[in-house]
C-alpha cells in the first residue's frame, strides 16, 4: 500500500483539501500496489511524536485529529429547539464563553451547535475544544470537553475548569487555560484577610503547573465553566414510533405535568402521550406497559426511606378497588403541597370508613400519609370528593 502524508499546521487545514486527500482511500489498486491511503499529519501531532511512537499509533493518531478538525469544521449552525441540550449544546469560543457566562453580555456569537450523546444537558452548558495535549489521558488535543456555567465556588476544586487570568501564558490567548483547579490560603500576617493561590494543575506530567498570587479573600475568581460530568439515570432517551409506546419505552415528565394534565378529566391521557417531555427506555426493567404508565422524579423527602428524594419512579394509572397501603399521586385542589408547592403530593393512601344504616361503606376521611415523621399527613374529607384525583400509583423506584 502506498501512503500519502501532508503535514500542515491546522491554521492552514482547508475542509475541501481534506476530504480530497481521503478520496485516495476509495482508489483501487492493482497486483503491485494493493492501495492507498491518505494520511493528514497536523504539526501538533508532530510535537507529540518520540521514537516509541510505532507506525500504528502515529496512522491511528493521525486519522483521529482530522476527524475531530473535520468534525469541528462540519458543527451545526442551527438546529430544532425542541433537540437544543438534548441532541446538541453551543459551542463558544473561550473569549465568547466569558462575555456569555460570566459578564454575562447578551449578544454573543455562537460558534455552532455540537452534535452529542442524547440527554437532558442544563441550559448552562456549553462546549470548546480542547487546544493542549495538557489534559492527556482525559482529553486529548481537539478533543470537545463539555462545561457548566452554573457551578457552587466549592464544586469546583479538584475539577477541570476553564479559568482566565489576563497574566496566563497559556495554549489559548488572552489569558484562557484548561486545568484542574485548586487552591491555597497565604498566611497574610497582620491582615484580616488570608490571600488566595490559585493553582491550575496539568494531567499530563509534562506540562508545568500555573500558579496565580496575592488573590485577595473576596475578590471574584475568574472561572467561566467547570467540567460537566452527567448524571447517570435509570433511563436512556428513546425515538420511538407510535407502535412502540409502553411496549419498550415509556413518557417522561413531571409530576406537577402528569397531575395537571390528569386533574382535568377531558384529556384522554392514556391514548394522548404528547404531553411528554420525551420517551424513554428504563435500564433495568422492561416492558411490555398499562397504557398510560409513566416516568417521573420525585422532589423532596417525605417518602424516605422507600422513595429517595431526586428518585425517578415509575407511575401506573390508578386502578380500581381498594386503594388501601398504596402510594400514590394525588391532586386535590385546595392544597399547597409543602415539598412541591403545587397542588399535588404523593403520600401513603388510608382511608377511615363507616358503616351506614343500609350496610354501605362511605369515606370518613382519607389521610395522605408521608412516611417520614418529620412531615405531617394530609386530611381530607368528604367535602373534599370533587376537588380531588388520584392521578397514580408508585409502581417501581428506579
Amino acid at each position: 500500500r502506498i501512503f500519502v502524508i501532508e503535514t500542515k499546521g491546522e491554521v492552514f487545514s482547508n475542509t475541501m483539501k481534506n476530504t480530497l486527500l481521503k478520496k485516495l482511500d476509495d482508489l483501487e489498486g492493482d497486483e503491485i500496489i494493493k492501495g492507498y491511503k491518505g494520511v493528514l499529519v497536523f504539526e501538533s501531532l508532530v510535537e507529540q511524536l518520540d521514537r516509541d511512537t510505532t507506525w500504528e499509533t502515529f496512522l491511528s493518531e493521525a486519522e483521529e485529529a482530522l476527524e475531530k478538525k473535520m468534525a469541528k469544521d462540519e458543527l451545526a449552525s442551527d438546529v430544532p429547539e425542541e433537540d437544543k441540550f438534548k441532541k446538541y449544546v453551543p459551542v463558544y469560543t473561550v473569549s465568547g464563553a466569558k462575555r456569555k457566562y460570566l459578564e454575562r453580555k447578551a449578544k454573543v456569537k455562537l460558534t455552532g451547535w455540537l452534535n452529542v450523546e442524547p440527554g437532558n444537558y442544563p441550559e448552562t452548558v456549553f462546549a470548546i475544544q480542547v487546544k493542549s495535549p495538557a489534559l492527556v489521558p482525559k482529553y486529548k488535543l481537539n478533543d470537545w470537553i463539555i462545561l457548566d456555567s452554573s457551578f457552587r465556588q466549592k464544586e469546583t476544586i479538584g475539577k477541570i475548569v476553564l479559568y482566565h487570568h489576563p497574566d496566563l501564558q497559556a495554549e489559548y490567548d488572552d489569558g484562557f487555560i484548561l486545568r484542574e483547579f485548586s487552591i491555597e490560603e497565604i498566611d497574610n500576617t497582620g491582615e484580616l484577610f488570608n490571600d488566595i493561590k490559585v493553582i491550575l494543575s496539568p494531567l499530563n506530567n509534562a506540562f508545568p503547573k500555573k500558579e496565580i498570587s496575592g488573590i485577595s479573600a473576596g475578590t471574584q475568581i475568574s472561572i467561566i465553566g467547570v467540567e460537566y460530568e452527567a448524571k447517570k439515570e435509570p433511563w436512556i432517551i428513546a425515538f420511538p414510533g407510535k407502535d412502540d409506546y409502553y411496549k419498550s419505552c415509556l413518557p417522561l415528565t413531571t409530576m406537577k405535568t402528569a397531575a395537571g394534565y390528569w386533574s382535568q378529566e377531558q384529556y384522554d391521557i392514556e391514548d394522548n402521550p404528547d404531553w411528554a417531555e420525551q420517551w424513554v427506555k428504563p435500564k433495568n426493567i422492561s416492558g411490555p406497559w398499562e397504557k398510560g404508565t409513566f416516568i417521573a422524579q420525585v422532589i423532596g423527602d417525605s417518602m424516605e426511606p422507600k422513595v429517595p428524594n431526586g428518585s425517578w419512579c415509575v407511575f401506573t394509572p390508578s386502578k380500581a378497588g381498594s386503594r388501601e397501603g398504596r402510594i400514590v399521586l394525588v391532586w386535590h385542589a385546595g392544597i399547597t403541597d409543602q415539598e412541591t408547592g403545587g397542588s399535588y403530593t404523593l403520600k401513603k393512601y388510608h382511608s377511615e370508613k363507616i358503616a351506614k344504616e343500609d350496610q354501605d361503606w362511605v369515606h370518613q376521611k382519607i389521610v395522605l400519609q408521608p412516611l417520614n415523621p418529620k412531615f405531617d399527613p394530609i386530611e381530607l374529607f368528604p367535602a373534599d370528593e370533587n376537588h380531588v384525583r388520584i392521578i397514580a400509583e408508585l409502581d417501581t423506584v428506579l
